[in-house]
């Protein structure tokens, strides 16, 4: 398995491990920090999702299918670097506990 297959694999199940763990968890400050930590991890699953999808398509030469997939790799890299700026402010105390990733 390539490198982008299992950084898939181990976001995939960090995202599912924090959706369980904010599912269980009383509303406050922790929970507003994993449920950042799982909406990055959920990001970084679906950017090494789609740049392997870019990587077999510049192999195989398909144009349109690199540009669409290219396209989502950069929608879904915007938003994992979103998230990881609002994971940090989290983490700082700067989103309140009634303001998550759910909201």
């Amino acid at each position: 398995m390539s490198v982008l297959g299992v950084t898939a694999l181990a976001a995939a199940a960090a995202a599912a491990l924090a959706w369980l763990v904010v599912s269980f968890s009383a509303p406050g400050r922790r929970r507003v920090v994993v449920e950042w930590l799982g909406t990055l991890a959920l990001y970084v699953a679906l950017l090494a999702f789609f740049l392997k999808l870019c990587r077999d398509a510049w192999q195989d030469e398909r144009t349109l299918a690199l540009v669409a997939f290219g396209l989502l790799a950069a929608v879904f890299a915007s938003g994992g670097v979103l998230s990881a700026v609002r994971l940090v402010q989290a983490i700082r105390g700067r989103i309140s506990a009634n303001a998550g990733a759910t909201h």
